[in-house]
């Protein structure tokens, strides 16, 4: 697939980015398949050279590395400097989920060792919340969206060992908060213990999550 083939398919738009720093992501229809493409180039010159690049980099690095993952969309490609292509997940994220409505059972089980196998292959999200979250026609727990993701595990200089760690009990606390909010009262009691126990570092999570996104 190329940039030029992708234009020949048929594009819905399905979330317009929420500020100048967030790509649109589009669906497309080509030969029978669906597409969820990451679209930079519509957003300002300084944001598509620096920001989009540097998020679609990221996220390449980290659906090669993920490549094969049950939960994980399927890379389709890199399409020039601003496009980036997954296979479409179908379903809802946890955002659009109806409230009231239960969720699959074992779904945040399912979910959780899906995040441990992240992890083991050495990605963390960094920046994991209901919207990265989705719940697939079949029931299956999906994660999306690795534009704020580090690779390679914890290694390197003491800084980023330190990040990633940091990054991965961040992208654990998240899961913990969603099964707390969508299914109150069905943690255990060790990890209602961990949620409660709120760390110092998580305070320079947030500054984490903020460099992350740019």
């Amino acid at each position: 697939m190329d940039e030029h083939t992708l234009q020949g398919g048929e594009w819905t738009l399905l979330h317009a980015g929420r500020n100048a720093s967030k790509a649109d992501v589009h669906r497309v229809r080509l030969e029978g398949r669906s597409y969820a493409v990451k679209d930079y180039r519509s957003r300002p010159w300084p944001i598509r050279a620096t920001l989009g690049r540097w998020s679609l980099r990221r996220e390449q690095r980290a659906y090669h590395a993920l490549r094969d993952l049950p939960g994980i969309p399927v890379f389709a490609g890199r399409l020039g400097p601003y496009l980036l292509v997954t296979e479409l997940v179908h379903g809802a994220s946890l955002a659009d989920w109806d409230k009231g409505r239960a969720l699959p059972d074992g779904f945040f089980t399912q979910l959780k060792s899906l995040l441990r196998q992240v992890h083991e292959r050495g990605v963390v999200q960094g920046d994991l919340h209901h919207r990265d979250v989705l719940v697939g026609v079949d029931g299956d727990a999906w994660l999306v969206d690795f534009s704020t993701s580090l690779c390679g595990g914890p290694r390197g200089n003491p800084l980023r060992r330190r990040m990633w760690r940091l990054a991965a009990q961040l992208d654990r606390r998240a899961v913990l908060k969603l099964q707390q909010r969508y299914e109150p009262g069905s943690l255990t009691p060790e990890e209602a213990l961990e949620l409660a126990q709120v760390p110092r570092v998580y305070r320079w999570g947030k500054s984490l999550r903020r460099l992350l996104r740019g």
